[in-house]
């Protein structure tokens, strides 16, 4: 596995040792009994060596590393922009795919919510900036699946919200969990409906309907704020009623939620889906303006094509 030296910190306790790599060799460099220096790590940015490695035994502990100092991470401008975003990403996805794979009969694990909500606070700040949009951009995945889709949606949403000053740090923190959770209830779904490349049946499309419903079930037991819920329950309803699974309209849609589901739908279609190729973002822009005027709130959809704009 490889990972940047530039987001390891010195003297800090690690539980993966680490490796250079020459040609198809690998040479070990710092156990990981012994303290990784600063020595250690200017000696590598010296030699040009830009990435070490970690063997795939010990691929969870490096993981646990990142998610412990993905903050410090963030926001130490001595690294590289890219490098940071890279971090990020990496971390979330991981964050992500350790949440939704939990198959737990009372559902989401609080200590899991502790660690998204940290995650959360912490990539807020790091995401008001119009630079990290940008670098972003380049390493979001657009190749559909719930994790790289529900960290896009969180990087969008929390984009979009911190340019209104009508929502405070604690709603940008709550509307973030539930962006990060909003599909959770499609881990209950069959992958032979998640991945089907033509037209669902009719029962198929009922139990899509219905995951909104599920998720908020699987996060019923966890201290989640009600602004996340709303996210989980809401993210498919639409303006003029037409959404799902409620049919809720108009006012009944809280204002957070609106966000949500203007990201929801321009990052599906702008990815490669199993039953329809992605759309350029300008062409999905255009298609979301034409087929779902009266359904989507006018004034963030505005906000986030200008957003676009300046990211793309």
């Amino acid at each position: 596995m490889p990972i940047s030296p530039k987001i390891l910190f010195p003297s800090e306790t690690r539980e993966f040792s680490l490796y250079t790599k020459r040609g198809s060799h690998y040479r070990l460099y710092c156990y990981k009994d012994d303290p990784f220096t600063r020595e250690h790590k200017e000696l590598l940015l010296e030699r040009g060596i830009a990435r070490v490695y970690v063997r795939a035994p010990s691929r969870d502990w490096f993981k646990q590393y990142a998610q412990t100092h993905l903050g410090s991470v963030l926001q130490d401008h001595t690294i590289p922009l890219e490098e940071r975003s890279r971090a990020f990403y990496d971390t979330s996805l991981s964050v992500v795919r350790q949440t939704f794979n939990q198959k737990l009969p009372q559902g989401l694990d609080p200590a899991v919510l502790q660690k998204i909500e940290r995650m959360v606070k912490e990539a807020l700040s790091f995401l008001s900036r119009e630079e990290t949009l940008r670098s972003l951009g380049a390493l979001m995945s657009h190749d559909y699946d719930t994790y790289c889709h529900s960290v896009n949606v969180f990087i969008l949403s929390a984009s979009i919200l911190q340019t209104f000053k009508r929502f405070n740090e604690d709603d940008l923190v709550q509307v973030g969990i539930g962006a990060i959770l909003h599909d959770i209830g499609k881990t209950e779904l069959p992958s032979e409906i998640i991945n089907k490349p033509g037209k669902l049946t009719p029962e198929e499309y009922r139990l899509v309907r219905e995951h909104p419903r599920v998720g908020q079930r699987l996060c019923a037991g966890a201290p989640l704020h009600q602004q996340s819920h709303d996210v989980i329950l809401y993210h498919h309803e639409k303006l003029d009623g037409s959404g799902y699974p409620i049919g809720a309209h108009g006012h009944h849609i809280p204002q957070c939620v609106r966000v949500v589901t203007i990201v929801d739908i321009y990052d599906a279609l702008t990815s490669k889906r199993p039953y329809a190729p992605p759309l350029a973002p300008f062409d999905a822009l255009q298609l979301m303006r034409r087929e779902f005027d009266g359904k989507i709130d006018p004034v963030y959809y505005e906000r986030f094509v200008r957003l676009l704009s300046l990211t793309l």
